[in-house]
């Protein structure tokens, strides 16, 4: 909603707000019927020919259980899964949000939806704020893995001889064993004592990201993360990093959204280096008309620190 173009992403935000609130409108009604009333209404009655006049008078909805997609629903909860991980295995590594990365590696256990994350691969890496998303079936790149067996289940089928196991798949190749059973499949451990065929459920795969990489672990997949953070990478950090702090100064003064506004920062040379270098993104993102590089003082002012550096940020409202 806050772009300045009127693109197919804002166009679809538009009319994903208008139907939810148009459905709201509907299934609300017998619940709250002047507030949904008044909703249909301000929604205008009349931009979709033969929609009754009002809300108490349209027929109740329809099942709509044949719009459910299962195959949609399916490829979102990957996708939802990769994301968090990601989250999780930048959290660990204490790397805000706002820092963009260059690369996130996505390693999936069922090769076969690839494809699907493939096609959703811009909103991945949009949420981990990523430049690249690679799917990969080569972790021995970026992670390694520590497989134990899983004691609670094979702890009562095993007894005595659970030692002489644990030491015998200690001394196998863990990347191989992980390959095998990541597929659905099993593998044949030999021990003094015996031989066992186990799958993926009784064992314990913990995940280690070699150096430069941050790694988490899901049910469907392993997200590696490069942790390299280039000077390029720094800088686009620290105008995001404004662009925020202009915005909750934006909100701490209640301005009006689309409110056009004259921005100028004060701060250390590597902080305006940074702020220049990305000065077409921050007017954008805070539809300033101006980034200015003085000390001005303004009822709208803010001094905060980004990384150590002093910044003070002075905004002043465009009239109309």
């Amino acid at each position: 909603f806050w772009k300045s173009e009127k693109d197919t992403d804002k166009m679809s935000a538009y009319w994903t707000l208008y139907e939810c609130l148009l459905s709201f409108s509907l299934v609300s009604a017998p619940v709250i019927p002047f507030m949904a009333e008044n909703l249909y209404q301000r929604l205008g009655v009349d931009l979709w020919s033969g929609l009754p006049e009002s809300v108490h008078l349209h027929p109740w909805l329809d099942n709509v259980q044949d719009d459910v997609n299962i195959d949609i629903e399916a490829q979102m909860e990957l996708v939802r899964e990769i994301a968090s991980l990601g989250h999780s295995a930048r959290a660990g590594q204490k790397i805000k949000v706002r820092q963009p990365l260059g690369e996130a590696i996505v390693v999936l256990a069922d090769k076969t939806k690839i494809g699907l994350v493939s096609e959703m691969s811009d909103v991945i890496s949009d949420e981990l704020n990523v430049k690249k998303i690679t799917l990969t079936d080569d972790a021995e790149k970026y992670v390694s893995y520590e497989i134990k067996p899983n004691f609670k289940i094979l702890g009562p089928k095993l007894g005595k001889n659970m030692k002489a196991f644990a030491k015998a798949i200690s001394n196998e190749n863990s990347s191989e064993i992980y390959k095998k059973i990541s597929d659905g499949g099993s593998v044949d451990i030999i021990f003094e004592g015996g031989e066992l065929s186990v799958s993926e459920d009784a064992l314990d795969v913990r995940v280690k990201a070699l150096d430069g990489y941050v790694a988490a672990q899901g049910l469907k997949s392993v997200v590696v993360i490069d942790t390299t953070i280039t000077e390029e990478l720094a800088s686009e950090g620290v105008a995001r990093e404004l662009v925020s702090r202009i915005q909750g100064l934006r909100r701490e003064k209640d301005l009006p959204f689309e409110a056009r506004i004259i921005t100028n920062i004060v701060s250390t040379d590597s902080v305006i280096k940074s702020a220049e270098l990305f000065k077409d993104y921050i007017c954008g993102e805070t539809l300033s008309n101006e980034l200015g590089f003085n000390d001005i003082d303004s009822e709208f002012n803010s001094e905060f620190e980004i990384d150590g550096d002093s910044v003070k940020i002075s905004i002043s409202v465009v009239k109309p």
